[in-house]
């Protein structure tokens, strides 16, 4: 199989960039925030809130929750693809807020609630 010449892989990179820009300008219309972007910065700033925003197929995990977290002092994620069990309970135990999809952000619920059980006299 013959190799794809360079100018086509450098169209394809673009190509997968311009997407992710996209989703992070369009999070920054839906919350009223500045597009930051780069490699090594958080994606979407509004006041304290640092948002970082990932527009995959893929789900996000624990670990890169973590790094977000640590790296950038990212308080706000958003996923096109969703998030792991794990990364939920995590963002829950963080105090993290948590989104799917880049065009209507919708909260992420943690996890289920416990009822209080009723007592009877």
């Amino acid at each position: 199989m013959r190799d794809e010449p360079k100018a086509m892989k450098r169209m394809r990179e673009k190509a997968r960039n311009v997407k992710g820009k996209w989703a992070e300008r369009r999070v920054a219309r839906n919350v009223g925030g500045k597009r930051v972007g780069g490699p090594g910065k958080t994606d979407v700033v509004k006041g304290r809130a640092k948002y970082e925003v990932k527009h995959r197929k893929t789900k996000v995990t624990k670990p890169e929750l973590k790094k977000f977290r640590m790296k950038h002092g990212t308080t706000q994620v958003v996923s096109k693809g969703g998030f792991t069990k794990p990364a939920k309970q995590y963002a829950k135990k963080k105090r993290m807020k948590l989104y799917e999809g880049t065009y209507r952000m919708k909260p992420v619920k943690h996890g289920k609630k416990k009822k209080a059980k009723q007592k009877w006299f």
